[in-house]
């Protein structure tokens, strides 16, 4: 399973006598004086939900968004727990943690997919500060800090090419604004949407699936942050289908996104509630 490093940093947390147990048990072993420190900053509620290589990942996923952590810890979690990462980034470089109960791994029952996640996920971030992702890859969403269990996943089923708009070819579909694409071309992003009866419709900024925030970088690391564009909505003329998302409900649809003609990655749910987002590889047209 796949989840954002602000809510593993969130769930990542029994109080300061384990902290000390485990402490002394370390024989000076740094990931072991690590987890303890982090253990002693957390509540007994956290610390019972989590286990080390949760603790682990997800202090190594606060070193890969270094940049973002330093400028709002808030914005991931426990701010001891971030500055305790951020001093402890060399320590953490050489862990290695293994998927089990806990973070980042699913138990038993984990859908089919979810053990190539754990192993894109757990190599870190590209350099686009985002986690690599696969069409048809099932990712789960936890939500706002604290939240009991996850509340969302998302399956980007294909991303296709579009090559005409409401049946016609791109061009001019009649309305005041040309339906041809400004960036390059115009491409469908299928989606599978499952809330879970956790989905917190209060706060959907934390779930990507209902963001819907899209960027593109080519190649040579030009950037387009404003993929979701109008002549986009006229090429189809159907609004967004995951706007207004209940708990405990499915969804299926298509997002349009304008890009680029050149290679590169398309960016799904980056943001500093949603966290690292997952990006997507595109051929070039």
């Amino acid at each position: 399973m796949v989840r954002t490093p602000a809510r593993i940093l969130a769930a990542t947390a029994v109080g300061a006598l384990m902290a000390l147990t485990v402490g002394a048990c370390s024989g000076g072993d740094p990931i072991a004086e690590y987890v303890a420190d982090v253990r002693g900053e957390l509540s007994d509620g956290d610390n019972a939900s989590v286990n080390d290589n949760g603790i682990i990942f997800a202090g190594k996923a606060i070193c890969g968004m270094k940049d973002q952590a330093q400028a709002n810890p808030s914005s991931f979690g426990n701010e001891k727990v971030v500055a305790l990462a951020l001093d402890n980034c060399d320590v953490l470089a050489t862990a290695d943690p293994t998927p089990g109960d806990g973070y980042p791994a699913g138990g038993e029952g984990a859908a089919a997919g979810e053990s190539e996640a754990n192993a894109a996920e757990s190599s870190g971030l590209t350099d686009r500060g985002a986690m690599p992702a696969q069409v048809g890859q099932r990712i789960e969403l936890w939500g706002p800090p604290q939240a009991p269990q996850p509340g969302q996943y998302v399956t980007v089923t294909a991303i296709r090419p579009v090559t005409a708009c409401k049946g016609k070819a791109i061009g001019d579909q009649g309305q005041s604004i040309p339906a041809k694409p400004k960036n390059g071309r115009f491409f469908a992003v299928d989606m599978k949407i499952e809330n879970t009866p956790a989905y917190d419709s209060a706060q959907p900024g934390y779930y990507a699936g209902s963001s819907q925030q899209y960027d593109f970088v080519a190649a040579d690391g030009t950037a387009l942050d404003k993929v979701d564009t109008l002549v986009a909505f006229y090429c189809t003329g159907e609004e967004s289908p995951f706007s207004d998302l209940k708990p405990g409900r499915a969804y299926t649809g298509t997002k349009y996104v304008d890009i680029s003609n050149s290679a590169g990655w398309l960016i799904f749910g980056q943001s500093t509630y949603a966290g690292a987002g997952y990006e997507f590889e595109i051929p070039a047209a």
